[in-house]
């Protein structure tokens, strides 16, 4: 089980899950993750696979022992109910790809689709945290420059559209991989894993790391103005729908 995050309203938890599944059984599969969720209020429930609108992509037969392919991972949902999470196939934009399944009228999800360009790009594109709002996002790169090795980035969005993402700079990167940025609850903290090296320590031990947002100029300016009041759970209609 990888990438656990929880809903905007806190009515679910979202997560990466390689389980063994009956339903494909007959499939030629190595390791599977798909995407998942579970009502933990619930005392009888059990994780639901998101198995809707190409959100979810078998594992199998000739792609099976691709890395990270048809793997879906990182799942964050912004407070409609859109759902996005990363991952690798044939039609994405590049490598490795941010998709989205942008919630419809009707409450159900579209077919998930990848970013355009600027957020997706030929290599390896993955991100760690979307605001609710789904107006700023955090990603990390391999190759659009920064420290070195992978880094973080931010992406904002204006009128509607993506802006190309900027690297915050020296304050957080180092020239080691940096990944997965995600903020706290309050907005006040920024974590993340790094490979640098710590207290004597040789680089490469992948470590979670923590910076408060006020020591990182491009990322307190970014978030200003997101302060947006989130949905109130007691107020919203029937969850997301997973019907088919």
């Amino acid at each position: 089980m990888d990438w656990p995050c929880v809903s905007p309203d806190g009515r679910y938890l979202l997560f990466s899950w390689s389980a063994s599944r009956a339903d494909k059984a007959d499939l030629d599969i190595h390791k599977d993750f798909d995407l998942y969720r579970l009502e933990p209020s619930e005392v009888q429930a059990v994780p639901e696979p998101l198995d809707v609108s190409d959100i979810n992509r078998p594992r199998a037969g000739a792609v099976k022992k691709r890395a990270f392919f048809h793997d879906e991972t990182m799942p964050v949902m912004a407070a409609d109910g859109s759902q996005y999470f990363w991952t690798e196939r044939c039609n994405g934009v590049g490598e490795r790809d941010i998709y989205v399944a942008p919630i419809g009228a009707n409450g159900r999800w579209a077919i998930a689709r990848p970013l355009s360009a600027p957020i997706n790009a030929a290599g390896r594109d993955t991100y760690g945290w979307i605001s609710a709002e789904q107006d700023l996002m955090l990603l990390s790169y391999p190759e659009r420059g920064g420290e070195g090795d992978e880094d973080l980035f931010l992406a904002r969005k204006r009128n509607g559209a993506w802006q190309t993402p900027v690297a915050p700079g020296a304050e957080v990167n180092s020239r080691y991989a940096d990944f997965a940025p995600k903020l706290s609850a309050d907005r006040n903290t920024l974590l993340f894993s790094s490979t640098r090296p710590f207290a004597g320590q040789a680089a490469g031990l992948i470590q979670v790391w923590a910076m408060p947002i006020a020591s990182i100029p491009a990322l307190a300016e970014a978030l200003r103005g997101l302060d947006t009041p989130l949905p109130d759970p007691a107020n919203q209609d029937d969850a997301v729908s997973l019907g088919r």
